[in-house]
């Protein structure tokens, strides 16, 4: 499935230890959760990167190419203030969260953002959130400058139909609730 080998990517982004021939910017290589000077120059050295690793007759190219693919044509239909990223912290919304980065940063490049946008994320507060998870989902959040929305005491389904016009699930091949359940907005 496509989130499998993106897994791999960010595996490689966060763990220097486990990167391929996918070249990385710098700035992005140290785990560090300052702030990134510049996050729209950062993000479009990334996109670059992970353009060039889309190109490769790999699993992992092949992957790319299609998130970025679906990610890009999202922005280009809908707009990026109308495309929302789930982020809750796990690794394949991480996986995503970057890769719409890349994707958002090269359409930016293409379209005028308009002044002050931010990557939107939205968020879903649980009762019982482990510490760590609402620590990375914050710190993610200042270094990347995202514009964080969150919902509580409210559902997955209508979360998303509160925020947007249609939606972009990242699903693993394993994930058997990978079809959205009746009352969900409709899916890109």
């Amino acid at each position: 499935m496509l989130l499998a080998p993106l897994v791999a990517c960010v595996t490689a982004y966060l763990l220097p230890q486990y990167r391929t021939s996918l070249s990385l910017p710098g700035s992005m290589a140290a785990r560090s959760t300052e702030p990134i000077a510049s996050v729209e120059s950062d993000d479009l050295a990334f996109y670059r990167s992970l353009e060039a690793a889309a190109a490769e007759d790999t699993t992992l190219g092949h992957g790319l190419k299609q998130g970025l693919g679906v990610l890009s044509q999202a922005l280009r239909l809908y707009g990026e203030d109308a495309v929302v990223t789930a982020f809750n912290g796990g690794k394949d919304a991480v996986v995503v969260l970057h890769l719409m980065r890349a994707a958002l940063a090269h359409h930016r490049e293409q379209h005028a953002p308009e002044a002050g946008a931010r990557l939107r994320v939205i968020f879903f507060e649980q009762k019982e959130e482990f510490p760590e998870v609402a620590a990375f989902l914050k710190d993610t959040a200042e270094r990347f400058d995202l514009e964080v929305v969150s919902y509580a005491d409210m559902g997955f389904a209508q979360g998303i139909a509160a925020c947007i016009r249609a939606w972009q699930q990242g699903v693993c091949a394993r994930d058997a609730r990978g079809r959205p359940e009746r009352g969900w907005p409709g899916a890109v």
